[in-house]
């Protein structure tokens, strides 16, 4: 099946429209790629309760319970209310830190507006947010298939406490991608302000 998915995904990169002719079981194996490549620990949950979540994220850092409901629904077909109450009358159930509703469509007013009034229960992920999963996703896979990545920088009219503020932000931007680390070479620093980011070790 990885191999399916990446397939999948290298075709949703040039043609986007194939998410509302695939499967509904198949967008819901992405939504769990997609989430694992984000650090949870995930799992699809089996077709025996009507109304339950398609899937369980945990996260560690910090700890959290996510559950995903995923819709892979036509363009003109948006979530409605009831489908939003539901899932988070289901996190409120099971004390989860948030209920994501994960769509190939879009959102009704009113489900939205319900979404703003409990942000911190619920999130909404539309086609277009979904989109950006996808690409941060591939951007990720592209950057692990790496072995190593030259970043240039001028630096020389930065004093070194803004220099290092830099890096941090650098490194939080490669970790939000999924790199393991990100090493600096404090010479090249000094010299010509020239950072190698080895990739995965």
């Amino acid at each position: 099946m990885e191999d399916v998915n990446e397939l999948l995904f290298s075709q949703l990169k040039e043609r986007p429209e194939i998410l509302y002719e695939i499967n509904p079981a198949v967008f819901e194996q992405l939504v769990a790629e997609i989430l694992s490549s984000f650090g949870y620990e995930v799992q699809l949950t089996k077709k025996t309760k009507d109304g339950w979540a398609d899937i369980i994220a945990i996260g560690h850092q910090p700890a959290s319970k996510i559950i995903i409901e995923c819709k892979r629904y036509k363009k003109d077909h948006a979530v409605g209310l009831d489908i939003i109450q539901r899932l988070y009358g289901l996190a409120e159930q099971e004390q989860a830190t948030k209920g994501i509703l994960v769509t190939t469509s879009s959102f009704t007013k009113p489900a939205m507006d319900f979404i703003r009034e409990h942000e911190w229960r619920l999130e909404g992920i539309d086609f277009n947010k979904f989109q950006e999963w996808i690409d941060r996703y591939i951007l990720a896979q592209d950057i692990n298939s790496t072995k190593s990545l030259p970043l240039y920088f001028d630096l020389s009219e930065f004093s070194t406490e803004e220099i290092r503020l830099i890096l941090d932000q650098l490194s939080s931007l490669y970790a939000s991608c999924g790199g393991d680390r990100l090493i600096i070479d404090d010479a090249a620093i000094l010299d010509s302000a020239e950072i190698y980011e080895p990739v995965g070790g």
